[in-house]
């Protein structure tokens, strides 16, 4: 109740069955009966928030506010290699335009427009403009979801 403790699973049980409840019940955020989605569209000047991390990088925070959300979207823009970067959780990210050049870890990787990969956002990683058919100063864009078990841990 005081929220300084946590109940081993046996004990968090029990008082599931005192309660009458599943586990369910009671781990589940409240959730009001219109905030359990969000509908992003490009023309809500709220929807969308770029701010520049790097030269060359333009991150676009999709403004979800959905309650207790794990979940983190962003569009990322870049025309140079970004620097390396690493935060908690998983992250996928879809290529939107383009192709992507991923250093994951010591790894290189490539995926085209319509593709995506997802990894343990934990690994140091970057994003470059791997399209040959393109002028590297052009901007590729991806959009980026990243996942934790907090809301606090995002990497907004």
């Amino acid at each position: 109740i005081k929220g300084v403790g946590k109940p081993n699973l046996n004990t968090f049980l029990k008082l599931c069955s005192a309660l009458k409840v599943t586990p369910n019940d009671l781990m589940a955020p409240s959730i009001e009966q219109n905030d359990h989605y969000r509908v992003l569209r490009p023309t809500d000047a709220k929807t969308l928030a770029f701010h520049n991390q790097e030269p060359g990088l333009r991150i676009g925070l999709m403004i979800h506010e959905l309650p207790q959300s794990t979940m983190g979207c962003m569009m990322v823009e870049f025309s140079e290699r970004t620097s390396m970067r690493n935060h908690v959780g998983e992250e996928l990210l879809v290529c939107t335009s383009g192709r992507i050049g991923l250093t994951i870890g010591e790894e290189d990787l490539e995926i085209g427009v319509g593709e995506s990969i997802i990894f343990h956002a934990s690994e140091p990683h970057s994003y470059y403009n791997a399209d040959a058919t393109r002028d590297k100063s052009t901007a590729i864009s991806a959009l980026t979801v990243s996942f934790t078990d907090s809301p606090s841990k995002l990497p907004l």
